[in-house]
Parts: C-alpha cells; sequence; structure tokens
C-alpha cells in the first residue's frame, strides 16, 4: 500500500504536483523563509523568518492540484531579499519515511515547490531536481549567496538531497514587493 505524503511547511504556500512515478511520499516537514526587509523606520536591514507551524498537509498521490501550506504574515516591511529554506531534525538520510526529513520522498525528481506571495508573484524555486535521490533535508534556497545552481544535483540513488544552491527561478522576483498577506 502507498504511504499518504504530507506536507508540513515551514513556510508561505507550496503547491507541490502529484508524483509522476508511484512511491513512498511521506511530505513536508519542516521549511522556512527568510526575508530580509528593510523600510524608513529601520534603514538597517533586518531578517525576519517566517515559518508555517501548522499540522502536517498531505501530498495527494496523482492529483496535478497537488498540496498548499498557507502562512499570514504581518507588520513587516517592504522586501529586500528572499532566501527559502527547508529544515530537517538530526537524524535526516535516505531512508524511506524517515520522520526528520524536511521532506520525505523516495523519488525527489518528482518534485515541483512554487511559492506564491500577498502580491501574486509566484515563482518555481524547485523544478524536478535530484532524480532518484531521497527526501531532502537541510536545502538552502539563496539567488544572492553564490551558490551553483539546483540544476547541478545529480540522480543518486540512496543519496538525500541537502546544501545551498541557487533555486531554479530567482528569488529576486520577490523584492520590492510588500511582504504582508497570506503567502
Amino acid at each position: 500500500m502507498h504511504d499518504r505524503p504530507q506536507l508540513n511547511a515551514d513556510a508561505m504556500q507550496f503547491r507541490v504536483p502529484a508524483p509522476t512515478r508511484r512511491s513512498m511520499v511521506r511530505g513536508w516537514r519542516r521549511a522556512a523563509l527568510a526575508v530580509a526587509l528593510c523600510c524608513a523606520a529601520a534603514p538597517a536591514l533586518a531578517q525576519t523568518v517566517v515559518s508555517y507551524t501548522g499540522p502536517a498537509v498531505p501530498i495527494p498521490d496523482n492529483q496535478p492540484s497537488g498540496a498548499n501550506a498557507y502562512v499570514q504574515v504581518a507588520g513587516l516591511g517592504q522586501i529586500t531579499d528572499v532566501d527559502f529554506r527547508i529544515d530537517a531534525l538530526p537524524g535526516c538520510d535516505a531512508t524511506p519515511g524517515n520522520p526528520a526529513a524536511g521532506i520525505t520522498h523516495t523519488f525527489v525528481g518528482d518534485l515541483v515547490i512554487t511559492l506564491f506571495s500577498p502580491a501574486g508573484t509566484s515563482l518555481t524555486v524547485v523544478n524536478r531536481r535530484g532524480g532518484t535521490r531521497e527526501n531532502i533535508c537541510n536545502l538552502l534556497l539563496d539567488d544572492d549567496g553564490g551558490f551553483p545552481s539546483l540544476a547541478t544535483i545529480t540522480s543518486t540513488t540512496g543519496q538525500t538531497v541537502a546544501g545551498s544552491f541557487a533555486s531554479d527561478a530567482p528569488l529576486l522576483a520577490f523584492d520590492g514587493q510588500n511582504p504582508n498577506g497570506i503567502w
């Protein structure tokens, strides 16, 4: 029997299309969005981390609508930088269904992760990267950090997706937007 996937994102709205292969998908555990803000009242840059803290959200199998998780953001100034992070607990590895993983999935190359801002901007930050790797552990997407592209991740069974990378779509598309509202 196929386990039900779950979305336990600790950030924004994610739309994850249904996997294209039959595989065990438990889903999201933890993720966060780091937003650097600057406003008239605070000329120095300050970073604010906004996290989803709700219950697990199942990722349906073979449904194009995927799964969504929402976060309400309030009281923040104009966006100057956005980084996206998927966090894992100690013990995250490629074991199928590992509860320490940020996202548990037996074929991470199936996953498409899209981030939607309150202003209506949508960016596909992960587009089917990692091939046959299992689970996502401690992944940072930062388009300003000089990190390699997600396209450099090879398809290696028995390995997780982890590390710091530039997102598939540049996160700078959110710069200058008002972050307040539902992501």
